[in-house]
């Protein structure tokens, strides 16, 4: 298809060339990973286009967008923008040599759950409310869910110490929220902190 081979050499190169891997070669995932990446960004993008000039009737997402979307997102992008567009800046940063791969996945899906789950968690059980800065009342079980949770995931790929630091990072995000979309800040500023808190504490990211 015309558009496939134009997008494939706009972002890695002519086509035409040889395939620049080998068999079983780890950079050929790094860079599908990315190429699906920023694919799947495109699709969003294009899609929330749609929704925002015509209406979420047109758009793909249409009973998902009814589901996520909160009042003042309707007439703006969607939460799912912001996430995709951090989780491949974080994933770059790792493609460039900046940290190893373990921080981008725990910052990455720290992000993409965690938030999810102290949402579901505050609104379902939460019970102690707590006010944090812009105005917004969140309670004390949904940090609780969301930090523990960042814990949790962050654990599996960069070990226990730096999973305490992800999930304090994430807990700061939380509470003292800015005007930045948290979906576009958490998986950015929670890679940047992991590899921050690696060169100052040289400890072995991982298992």
């Amino acid at each position: 298809m015309p558009w496939v081979e134009s997008q494939y050499n706009l972002l890695w190169g002519d086509i035409s060339a040889d395939y620049p891997y080998v068999k079983q070669q780890f950079q050929a995932t790094i860079d599908l990973t990315f190429f699906a990446l920023i694919a799947t960004m495109e699709f969003a993008l294009l899609s929330d286009l749609i929704r925002t000039l015509w209406g979420a009737r047109y758009s793909v997402f249409n009973v998902l967008t009814r589901a996520i979307l909160r009042k003042k997102e309707y007439n703006a992008a969607g939460p799912q923008i912001y996430l995709i567009s951090g989780v491949c800046f974080s994933y770059l940063l790792y493609k460039v040599g900046c940290y190893p791969i373990g921080i981008a996945m725990a910052a990455s899906l720290v992000a993409c759950f965690s938030d999810a789950i102290a949402a579901l968690i505050g609104r379902k059980y939460g019970k102690h409310k707590v006010s944090v800065l812009g105005g917004d009342t969140k309670s004390v079980e949904g940090f609780i869910a969301g930090a523990g949770s960042a814990y949790l995931i962050a654990l599996i790929f960069v070990g226990p110490l730096h999973a305490i630091f992800a999930a304090l990072i994430f807990f700061l995000l939380d509470y003292f929220p800015i005007r930045i979309a948290d979906n576009l800040t958490n998986p950015i500023l929670i890679s940047l902190g992991l590899w921050l808190f690696s060169i100052i504490i040289p400890i072995p990211i991982g298992w």
